[in-house]
């Protein structure tokens, strides 16, 4: 008899170490950094610091081709050290592109990127964790108009930019739910050797 209890216990907890690690939403923020000439709503600056910020949810990174991992829809700012912040007005994704491999953020509507950081470290990233500071060779559009509520933010020349994602909230590891449910199926092994015996 007590072979059948704990075969279900045994089952279940197989079930739970077995089962595929799930995904989770987690809210992320990407950030990349650099020394930059340009103007900002035509403010020009001349070697300021420049911070774009992008605020998304890991639920929403899909990976439309090989290689490459994208993040929107999500709120992105850019911050120029002197003048001001400003939020885009044109679609923005954030971007992975592990074949080169770089990762940054790219204006959707306009089909440009705004600013990339090269670095050997994101040729295995996927956007959905944390990571960082990573800092490398930069790429950029130089001198496209992106839109944004303070006017036109345009970068003319770019030194070296550092890229970083944080989880902004706490995310169960898939250790904790293995434990979980091993105590579950536990409990219930607990209880059903407590029932009384049929005669």
């Amino acid at each position: 008899m007590r072979r059948v209890v704990w075969l279900p216990a045994l089952i279940l907890i197989a079930i739970v170490i077995g089962a595929p690690r799930p995904t989770f939403a987690a809210p992320i923020i990407y950030t990349e950094e650099t020394m930059a000439t340009g103007s900002l709503g035509g403010q020009p600056f001349s070697y300021a610091d420049v911070l774009l910020t992008f605020t998304g949810n890991t639920i929403h990174v899909f990976n439309p081709l090989p290689g490459i991992f994208v993040n929107r829809p999500g709120l992105a700012t850019v911050h120029v050290e002197g003048i001001r912040t400003a939020t885009f007005t044109d679609v923005i994704q954030a971007v992975d592109n592990q074949p080169i491999p770089l990762a940054g953020f790219g204006d959707v509507t306009a089909n440009r990127g705004i600013l990339f950081t090269i670095n050997a470290d994101f040729s295995t990233y996927d956007l959905r964790s944390p990571i960082g500071p990573l800092t490398g060779a930069s790429r950029t559009t130089f001198g496209f108009a992106f839109p944004t509520t303070e006017g036109s933010f345009i970068l003319n020349t770019v030194g070296e930019s550092t890229f970083t994602a944080e989880i902004t909230a706490p995310v169960p590891a898939a250790s904790t739910l293995v434990l979980l449910g091993m105590a579950i199926a536990g409990s219930w092994l607990v209880r059903s050797s407590r029932r009384p015996r049929r005669s």
